[in-house]
C-alpha cells in the first residue's frame, strides 16, 4: 500500500502545471483512481486553457505531487460574441488517490467556489456524470447536494455543447447532469468551512487526519469571513468584497 501524504497543498493551477495534471491520467495511476475508465480525456487546447486560468485545483503532497485534482471548464454558445461572458462553468474531470478521505467532495466545492469569485458563468456551474459512476453521482447528489437537471431538451443541449471539448473517442456516453442553485452555492461555502474546521481531510473509516494549507483560498479573495458570510447566505459579490480578510 502506498504511504498516505503527512499533508496536502490546496493550489490552483497554472500554465506550467500541465505535466502535473497530465501524470493524473498516467495509466497507472488513473487505473488506481478511476479503474472503471469514467473520467474523460479532453481536448487538449480544453485543458491548457483550465490550466492557464487557475481552473485547476490540486491537492498535492509534500513532494508536490496531485493527489486529487477537479478541473472547470468555460462552455459558450456557439453565436456567442467573444466579448460575451460563458454562460456555463462545467465541473468535471475530477481524480482522487485517496479512497475514503472525501478528498473529491473538497476540491470540487473548492474549485466551485474559486470560479464563482474569480470568473463567474452567466448561468450556473454544470456537471455530467457517467450513469454508472455510482460514486460520483453519489458525491454531486447526495455529498454536494447539487441538482439534477431532469428537462431532457436542456440536458441534451447541455450535452451537445460539452461534447465539443471532449476528445472525440468521449462523446456521446450516456450520462447524468447537475447544476447548482444559490442554495447549493450556500452549502458549498458550509462544506469548505466544514472541511477547514476538522483541519483537512479525516478518513471516515480509520479517523487518520490528513492536515491540509487552505492558504490558497486567502490568496484569491476566499476568506474565512467571506465564506462564513456566503454559508449563511450573502451571495451578492459587493456585499462579500464589503467584508474585510
Amino acid at each position: 500500500m502506498t504511504p498516505l501524504p503527512g499533508k496536502l497543498t490546496l493550489e490552483f493551477s497554472r500554465a506550467a502545471d500541465r505535466p502535473r495534471l497530465m501524470h493524473m491520467f498516467n495509466p497507472a495511476v488513473k487505473g488506481v483512481s478511476d479503474p472503471n475508465g469514467f473520467v474523460a480525456q479532453r481536448e487538449s487546447s480544453v485543458i491548457d486553457h483550465a490550466l492557464a486560468r487557475g481552473g485547476v485545483v490540486f491537492l498535492s503532497d509534500e513532494n508536490g505531487e496531485a493527489q486529487t485534482v477537479t478541473a472547470t471548464y468555460h462552455l459558450h454558445d456557439k453565436n456567442q460574441k467573444p466579448s460575451q461572458r460563458h454562460r456555463y462553468t462545467e465541473v468535471g474531470t475530477t481524480l482522487a488517490r485517496l479512497p475514503g478521505f472525501n478528498s473529491a467532495r473538497l476540491a470540487i466545492t473548492a474549485m466551485t467556489l474559486k470560479e464563482w469569485w474569480t470568473a463567474a458563468p452567466r448561468e450556473r456551474f454544470i456537471a455530467e456524470i457517467d450513469v454508472a459512476n455510482s460514486g460520483s453521482l453519489h458525491t454531486f447528489f447526495n455529498g454536494l447536494k447539487w441538482k439534477h437537471v431532469k428537462d431532457k431538451t436542456r440536458a441534451q443541449a447541455l450535452q451537445t455543447l460539452c461534447d465539443e471539448g471532449l476528445a472525440p473517442s468521449e462523446r456521446g456516453m450516456p450520462v447524468e447532469w447537475f447544476t447548482t442553485t444559490p442554495a447549493v452555492l450556500k452549502n458549498q461555502a458550509r462544506i469548505l468551512l466544514d472541511f477547514m474546521d476538522q483541519g483537512g481531510l479525516i478518513n471516515k473509516k480509520s479517523g487518520t487526519l490528513i492536515p491540509v494549507d487552505f492558504s490558497a483560498l486567502d490568496h484569491v479573495g476566499l476568506t474565512r469571513k467571506r465564506l462564513e458570510a456566503m454559508a449563511a447566505g450573502t451571495l451578492k459579490r459587493r456585499d462579500l468584497l464589503a467584508i474585510q480578510p
